[in-house]
């Protein structure tokens, strides 16, 4: 009688050139990570964050409200700094430029890790311009060490 095969099903496959390409979260300040819904986007993040030492907030939107997208996203800087993210809650989203400048302020100022990675996972949701901006602004602000990831 031949052998059967095993085959473990909860075990995740990923090809190289995802591989490659997540690893290229920490070369740059902005990631974008899009597929349709279903291809495992937030599993295929989470797995290969999962396998660095690189500490990671992780934001998932479950709507369109712009306050509670920032609420969540200085929460999660919150942990790491305290201060920093009482101090975004306190000056609430920015919606101008001057508001813009305080928030990159507080960010700079942050003491956040090295190296730092903050997941938003479902991004599409807020469709926000406002948000779109800050994001936008703090990527090209070029704080040292901190990454965004947009699924």
């Amino acid at each position: 009688m031949p052998k059967s095969r095993t085959f473990n099903v909860k075990r995740l496959y990923f090809s190289q050139r995802l591989t490659d390409a997540l690893a290229g979260i920490f070369n740059y300040p902005l990631t974008a990570v899009e597929a349709p819904m279903g291809y495992g986007k937030t599993t295929a993040v989470r797995e290969y964050l999962g396998k660095t030492d690189i500490p990671v907030g992780w934001q998932r939107i479950y709507d369109h409200s712009p306050n509670s997208f920032w609420q969540g996203f200085a929460s999660r800087l919150g942990q790491w700094d305290k201060d920093c993210g009482q101090s975004l809650q306190h000056l609430g989203l920015p919606t101008d430029g001057i508001l813009l400048q305080e928030a990159l302020l507080i960010l700079a100022g942050a003491e956040l890790p090295a190296s730092f990675v903050m997941v938003i996972d479902d991004f599409h949701l807020i469709e926000n311009p406002a948000i779109d901006r800050f994001i936008e602004v703090v990527a090209a602000s070029g704080i040292p060490g901190l990454h965004i990831v947009l699924i």
